[in-house]
């Protein structure tokens, strides 16, 4: 399902600062913009062109969606195992980094098998993609929250995304990723917040970037269009992976 702008420009301006809001509206003339130069290769379309392909004797939906989950499914699974293989028991943001991107795999290939058959993988798409996505953004926030934070005090406010998350659980609506991109957003406010103290570092600014990255992203999921060869979901797969790149940079170059 389709999420309008109108409704997201709303909700932006009531729960979030007004930094989130002006780039989301940026991103919607930068949008407009790229529609109108290209005049036709970028345009709204109720069906995106990507059209499906036999591959191996597989009969494959979205071929285009599939690539891209796949890519941000391998990538994840690197991310997760150069952090896991350098895991220590009393780095608790470390943990859930790792995590984060563990459930990213998970989510990326609940993607991927909806999009090679969304009548066969529907349940996929439906519960594993949904809840997963919770579970990652959630884990997101805590491990910002422990990355900054004294435990005592990063294990109380943990309860503000733990929060989040359980009324994502209460109010999911399992054919539309709107409720995600918002819970998304949520924790970044979270995430950005945590790191401030940490002004002029590097990872500061891969943490940042990473972040302004996934709000681009959301904002193209919410979008219907065709952009070259690509769909909506194709960007939001490609701008995830950026931002993926960005965010393990950020926490690669901590020392264990």
């Amino acid at each position: 399902m389709t999420v309008s702008l109108s409704h997201f420009g709303y909700l932006l301006s009531r729960l979030y600062p007004k930094w989130c809001v002006y780039l989301w509206n940026s991103c919607n003339k930068i949008f407009d913009f790229i529609g109108r130069v290209y005049k036709g290769r970028c345009f709204p379309l109720h069906r995106p062109n990507n059209p499906a392909i036999i591959f191996a004797t597989m009969f494959i939906q979205e071929p285009s969606t599939v690539l891209t989950n796949l890519l941000l499914l391998i990538f994840s699974l690197f991310c997760f195992s150069s952090l896991a293989r350098k895991f220590s028991k009393s780095n608790l943001s470390q943990f859930f980094f790792a995590l984060f991107f563990l459930l990213l795999a998970i989510m990326a290939l609940c993607g991927t098998l909806y999009h090679i058959n969304n009548s066969f993988f529907s349940l996929a798409q439906k519960y594993g993609t949904m809840i997963t996505g919770g579970l990652l953004s959630t884990c997101l926030a805590l491990a910002a929250l422990f990355d900054n934070l004294k435990p005592k005090t990063a294990l109380t406010l943990a309860a503000c995304p733990l929060a989040f998350l359980i009324f994502y659980f209460s109010s999911i609506q399992l054919n539309s990723f709107s409720a995600f991109i918002f819970l998304q957003l949520a924790n970044i406010v979270i995430v950005v917040l945590a790191y401030l103290k940490n002004y002029r570092s590097k990872k500061l600014a891969l943490i940042y970037s990473a972040c302004v990255t996934f709000i681009i992203a959301s904002y193209v999921q919410a979008q219907n269009f065709e952009f070259f060869s690509l769909n909506h979901n194709d960007v939001f797969h490609l701008l995830s992976l950026l931002a993926v790149y960005l965010l393990y940079k950020a926490v690669s170059a901590d020392k264990p």
